[in-house]
């Protein structure tokens, strides 16, 4: 699709989105193949600067890394317990913002809101994405097992960090 001229390129995208939309309900994989095409077809036709970093500190972004913790705590969990414990494993792993993380119910960790979390994460300094990646793991990983939506949605989330990572070893298949 690179390869496509841009009016070409991003009338691919219009229809990839149409499709996606037609159902009324947006898949992990629709989630994750739309972050990925924006990322990596439609930005560098923007001409989109990969790598800008604005900025260093938690505390900046710390509403973000709340959804994106709580979103990851909530996909693999069966109960309102594990959900928990995931939560409060992953937000472990950032003590700067301890105290100033919770929860969030379900509804507010939609797959929207977790784009636009992630357009702002993305902004972030190395070091912040990195813990920020080590978190997520801990999130998916805290009841002993890493099912597929888990580790693919972690993948989706390391990639639009521009950190991806590969496939998880232990993951379910």
């Amino acid at each position: 699709m690179r390869a496509l001229p841009p009016a070409e390129v991003f009338g691919a995208i219009e229809t990839t989105r149409h499709l996606i939309a037609a159902d009324n309900e947006v898949t992990l994989f629709e989630f994750m193949l739309t972050k990925a095409l924006d990322r990596h077809v439609a930005a560098p036709v923007r001409g989109d600067r990969p790598g800008t970093v604005n900025f260093h500190s938690f505390g900046a972004l710390a509403v973000e890394i709340n959804l994106l913790l709580a979103t990851l705590a909530r996909v693999g969990s069966d109960s309102a317990e594990e959900t928990t414990r995931a939560f409060d494993a992953a937000a472990a792993r950032i003590p700067t913002l301890q105290g100033r993380l919770e929860l969030l119910a379900a509804e507010a960790c939609t797959l929207d809101a977790l784009s636009a979390a992630l357009d702002k994460l993305d902004q972030a300094s190395p070091a912040i994405r990195k813990v920020l990646l080590l978190a997520g793991t801990e999130a998916i990983s805290a009841d002993g097992t890493i099912e597929p939506d888990e580790a693919d949605l972690l993948r989706a989330i390391a990639d639009a960090l521009d950190c991806p990572i590969p496939p998880l070893l232990g993951a379910a298949a």
